[in-house]
C-alpha cells in the first residue's frame, strides 16, 4: 500500500453548536458526521474526568459507529479486544479478540492507525489523522479516523477507541499520490483553519499549524518546480531573504494579518538555523523561554548579529551595566558640568526612587533640545 503521509493532529475541543469537524465532502454519505459523533461521545462521557473510564462507556453509546470501530488495550503491545464488521470486511479476514495490531497485513487499513497511538497516548487527548492510501491493484482510497483514549479508572491511556471511514479517492486525491507537496499543502491549510477559527487562543493548536508549515517547506526544497507553480496561482514570489513568509501566505492566506505572518516567520526561521524539522518543532518551540515570542526575538537578533549591526545589543549590554552602578552623589555633580545645564541618566530603584546614576555627555544640540522640550507649554515664573 503506497500512502502519503498520514496527517495526525490533536483535535481542539469546539462548543457545542459548532459542527465543522470535517467538510462534508470528505465524509461518506451514509458515515456522515460519524467521526464528530464519536468524538462528542467520547467528551461527553469523561464528565470531569481527563480521560473517560471506558467502563461507562455503553452499547448503545457505540452502536452509531461499531461496524467502523476498533478497541484497542494498551497492557502490552496494542492488542485488539473488538472490530467491527465493515473494518474486519475491509482487512479481508475474520480478526479475533487478542489479535496484535501489529499482526495485521499491511493492507489492512487498521494496521495504519498504528502510527498514531504514541501521540494520543503522550496528548491524553483525541488524535484526527488522514490520508489518501493506493493498493498494489491500484485501487486508491481516501480515509480519516479518529483515535479516542480511554482510561480504566486512572489518569493513564490504557485503551484506544478509533473510528475510521473511507471511500474511493478522488482523481486529484490520486493525483496527489505522486505530488506529495500538494498533499502537504492541503494539510498545512487545515491545520491553519484551526488556528483562524481559534483566533490563535490555543498555543498548542498553533504550533502543530506551523510544524506542518515548516515541513512544507522542507518539501518545496525538494520540489522547487512544483513550489514555483504554487506560488504563481495566487500571484505569489519566492523571497530569498526572507523565504517562510510566502510559504505562510500559501497556507494562512494573502489577507491574514500581516504582523501575526512575520512573527511566525520568524520563528520557522529560528527553527530552521536551530536545525528542527516537521516532527521536531513542537518540542523546541515548547521549551523556548516565550514560546513563538521568544523564537521571534532570538532570530531578530541573530540576524542582527549576522548583519554587522550589534546596536541594539550595546545598548542591552549598557543597561546592563547602568543597573550595577552606585548612585551618584549630586553634591559633586558640578564638578563634571561645564556649563549652567547638563542631562543626567537616572534610574528607578526598588522603592520607586529616582537616582542619578551618571551625567550624560550631551551635545550642545541634544542639551538645547531636551531644555526646549522640558519647557514647552510650562508656566513661567511670576516675578515678585
Amino acid at each position: 500500500m503506497a500512502a502519503i503521509k498520514a496527517d495526525i493532529k490533536l483535535i481542539p475541543d469546539r462548543p457545542d453548536n459548532q459542527d465543522d469537524f470535517f467538510d462534508d465532502d470528505e465524509i461518506l454519505i451514509d458515515e456522515r458526521r460519524m467521526h464528530l459523533r464519536a468524538f462528542d461521545y467520547w467528551r461527553n462521557s469523561r464528565g470531569d474526568n481527563e480521560l473517560p473510564d471506558i467502563k461507562h462507556l455503553s452499547k448503545n453509546g457505540l452502536d452509531p459507529f461499531r461496524d467502523y470501530s476498533v478497541m484497542l488495550e494498551l497492557d502490552g503491545p496494542p492488542t485488539i479486544r473488538f472490530m467491527g464488521h465493515a473494518l474486519a470486511a475491509e482487512a479481508g479476514q475474520q480478526v479475533p479478540p487478542g489479535t496484535l495490531l501489529s499482526r495485521l497485513p499491511n493492507h489492512c487499513l487498521a494496521s495504519r492507525i498504528g502510527e498514531s497511538i504514541e501521540t494520543a497516548i503522550a496528548r491524553k487527548r483525541p488524535v484526527e489523522l488522514a490520508a489518501t492510501c493506493q493498493f498494489e491493484s491500484g485501487e486508491a482510497i481516501k480515509y480519516r479516523g479518529v483515535l479516542l483514549p480511554l482510561s480504566s479508572g486512572g489518569d493513564e491511556v490504557s485503551f484506544i477507541y478509533a473510528v475510521l471511514s473511507w471511500r474511493p479517492a478522488t482523481p486529484l486525491e490520486m493525483m496527489e499520490l505522486d505530488a506529495p507537496l500538494t498533499a502537504m499543502l492541503r494539510r498545512a491549510r487545515e491545520a491553519a483553519s484551526h488556528v483562524v477559527r481559534l483566533d490563535g487562543r490555543s498555543h498548542q493548536t498553533l504550533y502543530e499549524a506551523l510544524g506542518e508549515a515548516l515541513g512544507f517547506y522542507e518539501e518545496s526544497l525538494l520540489a522547487a518546480r512544483d513550489y514555483q507553480s504554487l506560488l504563481k496561482e495566487i500571484d505569489l514570489k519566492a523571497q530569498a531573504r526572507a523565504p517562510f513568509t510566502p510559504v505562510l501566505k500559501l497556507i494562512f492566506g494573502k489577507d491574514y494579518d500581516k504582523t501575526r505572518l512575520t512573527e511566525y516567520a520568524a520563528s520557522l526561521s529560528y527553527a530552521w538555523r536551530n536545525g528542527q524539522t516537521r516532527d521536531s518543532f513542537m518540542a523546541f518551540v515548547t521549551k523556548q523561554p516565550g514560546g513563538i515570542k521568544g523564537c521571534v526575538k532570538a532570530e531578530r537578533r541573530e540576524r542582527r548579529i549576522a548583519g554587522g549591526n550589534r546596536a541594539a545589543d550595546q545598548v542591552e549590554a549598557a543597561k546592563e551595566t547602568l543597573r550595577n552602578m552606585a548612585p551618584m552623589d549630586m553634591n559633586a555633580l558640578g564638578a563634571d558640568m561645564t556649563g549652567e545645564y547638563c542631562l543626567v541618566i537616572a534610574r528607578k530603584n526598588s522603592q520607586d526612587i529616582a537616582e542619578v546614576i551618571a551625567p550624560a555627555f550631551e551635545s550642545e544640540n541634544m542639551l538645547e533640545a531636551a531644555m526646549k522640550r522640558a519647557t514647552r507649554k510650562q508656566p513661567k515664573l511670576e516675578d515678585n
